[in-house]
């Protein structure tokens, strides 16, 4: 079920084009207002590690360059999204077909305990 896979991170989403036009800085102020942490397991079981991951590295690994690194779901324009924070980076999970493509949700807090809106 690890149809989210890694996009992007914080600093390339929030960008600016050419001609200094914010790309998305709204959409990633929405993501982090609408934040909810949730445990690893949850964020493993919907999102591909591997595809954030250098080959051969472990999530364990990546993580030990942040005993603070966290995960969260949130939602961008009602779609969900995964995130990984780790050294002031958002490293950003959204379903592998597009942001669209993935859960519909009716509020960003998901409205249950698991962390999950499936």
């Amino acid at each position: 079920m690890q149809n989210y896979i890694y996009q992007t991170d914080c600093a390339n989403f929030r960008r600016t084009d050419k001609e200094g036009h914010e790309l998305r800085e709204a959409q990633w102020h929405e993501m982090m207002a609408n934040r909810v942490s949730i445990p690893e397991g949850n964020f493993t079981t919907v999102c591909d590690v591997d595809t954030l991951l250098d080959e051969g590295e472990t999530l364990d690994e990546y993580l030990m360059g942040d005993p603070d690194a966290g995960f969260y779901r949130s939602a961008i324009d009602g779609y969900a999204v995964f995130f990984i924070q780790h050294s002031g980076f958002e490293m950003i999970f959204w379903h592998e077909d597009g942001l669209e493509s993935g859960f519909k949700v009716n509020s960003p807090s998901f409205d249950n305990d698991d962390g999950l809106e499936l």
